[in-house]
């Protein structure tokens, strides 16, 4: 019988073996109950294996682990050798020999040669610890390159996406949620927020932040972090932030024991988004409105509207006539998710009327309000502005129906998120019994609504319009 000469490694020493037969070899090598070698995903180790006189499956000493946390949909173990080695895994349990003398393993790759690769896929794999061993059939000492690698489907969620700083900043932190074992990156879009606390992380954690004080204009930054966006609101010197996704509803009217408002806001698409309506009084400054549900009158009213849902928002009564106008902002910056539009009536004892206030948004500046105040009908125009920190100045010229020009324009200054409503035969006398257009014109974005009110007290409403071509 043939005898092979066998280095064992011994307690961490390497020593010098006596002489065994393969049999002998092979029982040492089953019989070994030292602890494997935990490996890390992605990352080679180098692998030494003695020789044997027959097929000898190494364990203990010679075999590896790495443990798969749950999420993982696929596990590639691969072997490179200029040896003929054979690569083998079992779940939760090593590589061992069975009764028979057969190897006990899950999956298994003996190919001739080198080259060896076991691939687990799934949606998802199985998670617990993978044991790895291998068989030396070659009598000599071998060599090889071993690589296990856990591939998770990694998710994150953010438990709030937003938050509002006020002009003097702070530092505040977000809570994210990830798949365990999945790493993410905190990255501030603008140089006045600072991630100072958990840059990056694995797992679930907390990212901390700090916003700069804010001695300009509202402003608003964000926090990307695994894919997922948290916005960071500050405020400037007015007070709230109108971003270019806003919805600006320029008429809101309510109690007087005649007036009253209802508000559709839907979701479009097929994620939901959180929202912020706020009223505004004719100075820019912040008023409360008579809301139904709320504990009485509110300067703002926050919710969250599902895909696909549609919320109604309803004003109730009031004895003192409420006017104003509102502002709708999205949680999320960029996005065109919601819309909608609002209806107020006016109820009388002999009918009630009703007009529709459409939502807008910020960005246009040039707009043509057409009007007929024509066998004793009365055009009316109700206008903000919907910046937060700056002065509007809207140039009004109006216009017969010929289109020739009719009086001097007008120039209307509104404060910041400031109002105003009038009537075109008084701002403009010479449209009296008229029908024309007055074209606005203003020195930044604004909004606005059309009113018309027929000789019988009963009234609609109409857009402005716009077109790239106004002049």
């Amino acid at each position: 019988m043939k005898t092979i000469s066998l280095l064992l490694l011994v307690s961490g020493s390497l020593v010098s073996a006596q002489q065994i037969s393969p049999a002998a070899a092979q029982t040492a090598a089953a019989n070994d109950t030292s602890l494997p070698t935990a490996l890390q995903s992605g990352v080679p180790v180098m692998v030494a294996l003695p020789g044997v006189g027959g097929p000898t499956l190494f364990s203990g000493t010679y075999s590896y682990t790495i443990k798969v946390p749950e999420g993982t949909t696929r596990l590639e173990i691969t072997l490179g050798s200029d040896s003929d080695l054979d690569l083998y895994a079992r779940l939760n349990q090593p590589v061992a020999y069975g009764d028979n003398g057969t190897i006990l393993a899950d999956y298994r790759s003996a190919t001739a040669g080198g080259a060896e690769s076991i691939v687990i896929s799934g949606s998802p794999i199985a998670a617990g610890t993978y044991y790895i061993a291998l068989t030396n059939s070659t009598g000599y000492p071998a060599s090889g390159v071993l690589v296990a690698t856990a591939t998770v489907a990694c998710s994150y969620s953010l438990e709030t996406s937003e938050t509002s700083m006020t002009a003097a900043g702070g530092s505040a932190s977000i809570s994210v949620i990830s798949t365990p074992s999945c790493g993410w990156t905190a990255t501030a879009s603008v140089p006045w927020i600072t991630v100072f606390s958990h840059p990056s992380g694995i797992s679930s954690g907390l990212v901390g932040f700090s916003v700069a004080a804010n001695t300009g204009a509202a402003r608003i930054g964000v926090i990307t972090i695994g894919g997922q966006v948290f916005t960071v609101r500050q405020t400037g010197a007015g007070g709230i932030i109108v971003p270019d996704n806003a919805q600006l509803i320029s008429q809101f009217v309510a109690g007087g024991g005649q007036w009253s408002m209802d508000i559709f806001v839907t979701n479009l698409s097929t994620r939901s988004e959180g929202y912020t309506m706020s009223f505004y009084n004719a100075d820019g400054t912040p008023r409360t409105m008579p809301i139904q549900g709320a504990s009485s009158t509110t300067g703002s009213l926050t919710k969250t509207v599902a895909s696909g849902e549609t919320q109604l928002i309803q004003t109730s009564g009031s004895d003192a006539l409420q006017q104003g106008w509102a502002v709708l902002v999205p949680n999320s910056p960029n996005s065109s998710r919601l819309s909608g539009f609002a209806v107020f009536r006016s109820t009388l004892a002999a009918g009630s009327s009703e007009a529709v206030v459409p939502f807008m948004d910020p960005k246009q500046n040039r707009y043509v309000l057409l009007y007929d105040n024509s066998n004793g009908f009365v055009t009316g125009a109700a206008l903000a502005n919907p910046n937060s920190t700056q002065t509007l100045t809207i140039t009004a010229t109006a216009r017969d129906q010929s289109g020739q020009t009719v009086g001097a324009p007008v120039v209307i200054q509104l404060p910041p998120l400031g109002r105003v409503t009038f009537v075109v035969s008084d701002r403009f006398t010479g449209t009296a019994g008229q029908v024309g257009s007055v074209y606005l014109s203003g020195s930044a974005g604004l909004t606005g609504l059309g009113l018309r009110f027929a000789p019988a007290g009963t009234f609609t409403s109409f857009p402005l319009l716009t077109s790239a071509d106004i002049q």
